[in-house]
């Protein structure tokens, strides 16, 4: 043969090589049958029993045997063939890249022994650590703590939701430690000696030490922000990655035109190209039932109820249109990605005031091919107020915050979607999931994307690059957010029923 042969053609010649130099029964066996004689045969390797056990499905796709031999890699040659797993099950969290088989061209033979190259996964790194389930981490205080963390204090100085059973002590780190200093990329440690100064609430670093982070020391630092030296082969090597796999899109608002101008410019000097998503203004009549029946909000969610339960002593929001027709955006943008053609194995969604560093491109690479693991379905790519568990020096496993009520969608933590990187073979499964969570009139808190997404990091693979780490893959300008100003105004009244209620 001559040059490579696509994965179909290897898998068929794979099979009727097998085919040809096994007994007829070889494939036959039972797996009983078959795991029982390599185990007492003895000298087999994993990776040998794997191979044989390819051989005998016969098939690109495992079944049965499958999952249990995945973990394991290798190039060994068995007697009967060899047989490459194909696509992992998505749905199963086993793996993110399609993998394949090429013969290297030149060798003009295909069979046992021959020099067969299994491809690493093209959006991952097949050797980085992923962390099982776990159920939401809360703060194990002290007795004497506990008491003061969960009494009401007389007077707070910040705006917060009510609710028995808070824990006031947290709800002060969070205000003074990070939200108040949202663009100031402070560490927890950081944030936490600041929020000490305010009462007795939170307790200073030298007292207790808190990490809603944990394993901080790994990639909690600055300096990891950094632009690298990056050579021309790396550069070179990115560049292919990235056009071959990654489609770009920006959110914009229709009026926000010099938003738009100034990123596509932005974009064009970095030769990105960007397909424009627009934005959607529930303030211009019409709008909020345009996007129910583009099917972007349900036909059945309640706007009215929803600002209702947002108001409440528990929440204690503002106005919600803005945030709804935030949330409208993503889920548009997510259907352009999946309706696009062709379709690319990566998107990136970009809102329109994030401003990217000058080396994204070999930035991104690097950090999904050396540290991203294989069972991720979305990445932010700066994360503020993160919680969860450092995995790797620029990445962060999102958990959910345990020290606040799911009724509030476990919000305050892993602020901002000014850029997401999405494994977009699992976008439709994951859009679903997180329609169904954002759409909820009892839990308001949902409709901020972000919040909602964080809230769900426990049954989602979802991953971040902390906002500290500066100036990393991007950075926020700061041109004022629309989605708070529109809060401040209300449902225009041709969206609602004849009762002034909204659909």
């Amino acid at each position: 043969t001559e040059g490579d042969l696509s994965a179909r053609d290897m898998e068929k010649r794979l099979a009727d090589k097998s085919r040809s130099r096994c007994p007829r029964h070889c494939g036959r066996w039972s797996a009983a049958g078959l795991l029982l004689l390599l185990l007492t045969l003895g000298g087999l390797s994993w990776l040998r029993l794997r191979d044989v056990a390819a051989a005998w499905a016969g098939l690109s796709d495992w079944t049965g045997l499958s999952h249990l031999f995945a973990e394991w890699g290798g190039n060994n040659s068995s007697d009967c063939g060899r047989q490459n797993a194909s696509s992992a099950d998505s749905s199963s969290g086993s793996g993110s890249a399609t993998h394949s088989v090429t013969l290297r061209s030149g060798t003009g033979k295909v069979g046992v022994g021959a020099p067969i190259e299994q491809q690493v996964p093209r959006h991952c790194n097949p050797n980085a650590p992923q962390l099982s389930w776990r159920p939401p981490r809360k703060f194990n205080w002290s007795s004497d703590r506990q008491l003061l963390c969960f009494s009401e204090p007389m007077y707070l100085p910040w705006h917060t939701g009510h609710w028995e059973g808070r824990d006031w002590c947290w709800g002060q780190l969070k205000q003074y430690g990070c939200h108040r200093h949202i663009h100031a990329h402070y560490s927890w440690q950081e944030g936490q000696e600041i929020a000490s100064r305010y009462g007795d609430l939170v307790p200073s670093v030298d007292e207790m030490l808190l990490e809603p982070v944990l394993r901080p020391d790994l990639c909690q630092r600055r300096d990891l922000g950094l632009s690298q030296l990056w050579s021309a082969a790396d550069w070179g090597k990115a560049w292919a990655w990235f056009n071959e796999n990654v489609a770009v899109y920006v959110l914009n608002l229709p009026v926000a035109t010099e938003r738009w101008e100034r990123i596509s410019s932005e974009l064009q000097e970095l030769n990105i190209s960007a397909t424009r998503i627009a934005g959607v203004d529930l303030r211009v009549p019409g709008a909020f039932r345009d996007a129910q029946r583009e099917g972007l909000v349900p036909a059945t969610f309640n706007f009215t109820l929803a600002q209702e339960v947002a108001r409440m002593p528990i929440n204690d929001m503002r106005g919600i249109l803005g945030t709804v027709g935030c949330a409208s955006a993503h889920f548009r943008a997510h259907r352009r990605i999946l309706e696009a053609s062709p379709r690319l194995p990566l998107a990136v969604v970009l809102e329109d005031d994030a401003s990217l560093a000058s080396d994204f491109i070999p930035k991104l690479y690097h950090l999904v091919h050396k540290e991203l693991p294989c069972d991720w379905d979305l990445l932010s790519l700066k994360s503020r107020c993160p919680y969860g568990i450092c995995v790797s020096p620029h990445l962060l496993r999102v958990q959910p915050d345990g020290n606040e009520p799911a009724s509030t969608c476990r919000h305050g933590v892993n602020y901002g979607f000014y850029g997401v990187l999405y494994n977009v073979e699992r976008l439709e499964a994951l859009d679903e999931r997180w329609a169904r969570t954002v759409w909820n009139e009892t839990r308001p808190r949902c409709l901020d994307v972000d919040v909602a997404m964080a809230s769900m990091s426990d049954v989602v693979k979802y991953y971040a690059v902390p906002a500290m780490q500066t100036p990393g893959l991007l950075q926020e300008r700061h041109e004022g957010s629309a989605r708070y100003d529109f809060n401040a105004e209300l449902l225009p009244r041709q969206d609602r029923h004849d009762d002034g209620e909204a659909p």
